[in-house]
């Protein structure tokens, strides 16, 4: 029988080694001795191409191998500086073996060690006529870092420890795990929605799957949700999974622009989210209800902008731009798969809905309100289909006009979108209001004659109906705060289309009315007033910009306004103020005219709320305004104070109902009282 010599063979490379020396034979007696020092285990899985799993680690050690060519038999003695699997470092391992005649396998034992804690003890063999190894033991607080590879496609950056009795098996090529282990300061998150969660609870590993049975989770936030998840595979490749969360006003999806420029934000949520998918895609269904703190961007501007700059054509790099452009997409379509997200949304008031109109000028609806509605997007697609209505209780719309001029209108309870498949294709029916004090003088000053002031706080009223994208426009204007004559007069004024308009461009533009033709003294359209009232309102929206960042929900405006002619010139300095948090809502003006008529030179007109009960019903207000006609009131001013109950019904009937339940209710705590002095005065 022939036998091979091997005399001191050795390959070297700085601190690294592989010494072979003995004899190949069949005999008994010859054996090979192999000697290593400081072989990458990583560099081994790359040339045996090894990837599922790859090693790491730092091998040191000595293997004899003894009647090589009949029944070897090896010992094997290495020690492996932070070994670890799939770049996750376990810890020092200590690794034995021996040859097993009887059984015909290769014993095998290995110990990982933290520092000086055991994280894994394995135990077992590799039987070479089956090609196969099993591993038994057990693990206590290992990491699972090692199994991100596997899991990435529908959970963010799994994170934790292991602890519980396991096994590790491989049958020709093919490697599983089977065990039930407790996961420790565990953590993960569903990619898709941009969310990561806390847990402790078991894991069930098995040969075809990887199970979580009602786990309870944990956000940032200490909400809490339970997660049942089936991860099928086929020995760690072809992966599938299905994910199902119950929420509890759990942070359920925390996506920003840059994950999908349509449909974007911070949800939380009651309701049920399911998560499905393989690698050729991922669907998820999210039946919910929002809770405080959701805030949702939907945009409806950004492919009809896009669509909108077809008139732009390319001659010479056009056919360069387009292969360049068909690369990108298919590179896309293999480094990722499509995310199909269907959403069947409960929005209450808890929920804050930004609708952005135009990204670019920067027109949007911000509101607070209450609908049912589907959405369903694919991410990194513009085709946005919505099916619902919103009703809107409370917003705010800002209205922008040849990207010069911007102005946040406050939007009317009640005011409703309804969608009913593309999104761009939403129809609304809004009203909305800008409010300002303009001066009278400007309008006519027949006006001014019976009146105790120049100015007035005006409303510019706004009414949208038809489609978003293309709305029809309606303007009108309101004086709140004055009487029927002063409104009467200004109607009187402003009695056409085109005069409407007109009044309108200059409020919004300057901040006050338009002066006719006839009372003009000079052809020029623009004067110093109205020149001192744009500069007054960059003003106020620079400071806006700097208070908005320092105090939430206050706006401060400074008009310094030049108005009237003749004898009824004057100058108004003003300060408008408006603050809203969750009890107070401040809306007012104060400051100085300086003129020849008006009764008193202060301006002071304010309405303060104060919000008593946690729904808004109870509310505390307080005002003063200034009295239009002193003819029918001497007085300047007209002050108030009172307390206020608001109620919503669909019917009469509704609201009696209700109240009988409180009533009820309300008879039953005070009975409760009383019976419970009387026992114990007995």
């Amino acid at each position: 029988m022939k036998s091979v010599w091997i005399n001191q063979f050795m390959v070297e490379r700085q601190q690294q080694h592989l010494s072979i020396d003995g004899t190949i034979s069949a005999q008994a007696t010859d054996s090979l001795c192999i000697d290593i020092k400081g072989i990458q285990l990583d560099y081994v899985s790359k040339m045996a191409h090894m990837q599922n799993p790859s090693l790491n680690g730092n091998v040191t050690g000595k293997v004899t191998i003894l009647s090589v060519l009949n029944h070897p038999i090896a010992k094997v003695n290495v020690f492996a500086r932070d070994f670890g699997l799939n770049h996750c470092i376990w810890g020092d391992t200590y690794a034995e073996s021996g040859w097993d005649e009887a059984n015909r396998k290769l014993n095998l034992m290995g110990r990982v060690m933290s520092k000086t804690d055991t994280v894994a003890l394995l135990k077992g063999g590799f039987y070479t006529a089956k090609d196969s190894m099993a591993l038994y033991g057990f693990a206590r607080h290992l990491p699972i870092t090692f199994l991100n590879p596997y899991l990435t496609s529908f959970l963010s950056n799994p994170q934790g420890t292991a602890t519980g009795k396991m096994g590790m098996f491989l049958v020709k090529g093919n490697i599983w795990f089977n065990g039930d282990v407790k996961i420790e300061n565990g953590q993960a998150g569903l990619s898709s929605l941009g969310t990561m969660y806390t847990f402790s609870d078991s894991v069930h590993l098995r040969k075809e799957a990887i199970i979580l049975k009602n786990v309870v989770l944990h956000d940032a936030e200490n909400n809490t949700g339970v997660l049942s998840c089936t991860a099928p595979n086929n020995y760690l490749k072809d992966w599938k999974f299905d994910v199902q969360v119950t929420a509890h006003n759990l942070l359920s999806m925390n996506t920003k622009e840059t994950d999908s420029e349509n449909f974007w934000g911070k949800v939380y949520a009651d309701g049920d989210v399911r998560v499905t998918g393989d690698g050729q895609g991922t669907k998820i269904n999210i039946n919910a209800t929002s809770r405080p703190k959701t805030n949702v961007y939907i945009s409806i501007g950004s492919a009809v902008s896009a669509a909108d700059n077809s008139f732009i054509e390319y001659v010479v790099k056009k056919k360069r731009n387009a292969t360049v452009t068909g690369e990108q997409q298919n590179n896309k379509s293999v480094n990722s798969t499509p995310t199909v997200i269907n959403a069947m949304l409960n929005v209450t008031p808890d929920a804050q809905i930004h609708l952005i109109i135009d990204p670019k000028a920067g027109d949007k609806i911000d509101a607070v309100g209450s609908g049912i509605l589907n959405v369903g997007y694919t991410l990194h697609n513009p085709d946005l289909q919505m099916q619902g209505s919103y009703t809107i209780n409370e917003g705010k719309y800002l209205f922008t006009f040849q990207n010069a001029l911007s102005r946040e209108f406050k939007i009317d309870k009640g005011s409703a979108i309804r969608w009913n498949g593309n999104a761009y294709n939403a129809l609304i029916d809004i009203n909305a209001r800008y409010q300002m004090n303009a001066s009278l003088a400007d309008l006519d000053v027949d006006i001014l004659k019976n009146s105790g002031r120049s100015s007035a706080v005006v409303e510019c009223l706004l009414n949208l109906t038809g489609s978003l994208m293309k709305p029809d426009i309606k303007f009108d204007i309101n004086l709140p705060n004055s009487r029927d004559e002063v409104k009467r007069a200004v109607k009187n004024v402003v009695n056409t289309n085109d005069m409407m308009n007109r009044q309108m461009i200059w409020l919004l533009a300057f901040n006050r009315f338009y002066t006719p033709d006839y009372m003009r003294s000079s052809v020029n359209p623009i004067g110093q007033g109205e020149l001192i009232s744009v500069a007054s309102s960059t003003l106020s929206n620079q400071l806006n910009s700097w208070l908005s960042q320092a105090v939430s929900g206050v706006n401060v405006g400074f008009n310094l306004r030049s108005s009237g002619v003749g004898e009824y010139t004057g100058t108004d300095y003003e300060a408008e103020i408006m603050y809203q948090n969750n009890r107070w809502i401040i809306n007012g003006s104060v400051g100085y005219r300086n003129d020849n008529f008006s009764t008193s030179k202060f301006i002071g007109d304010v309405d303060i709320q104060y919000v008593l009960s946690n729904n808004g019903k109870w509310r505390v207000r307080g005002y003063n305004r200034t009295n239009d006609y002193k003819q029918l009131n001497p007085a300047p001013y007209t002050q108030g104070l009172g307390l206020t109950y608001t109620e919503n019904f669909n019917s009469f009937k509704e609201i009696l109902t209700d109240y009988k339940e409180l009533l009820v209710n309300t008879w039953g705590k005070i009975k409760g009282i009383f019976r419970k002095k009387k026992t114990e005065k007995k």
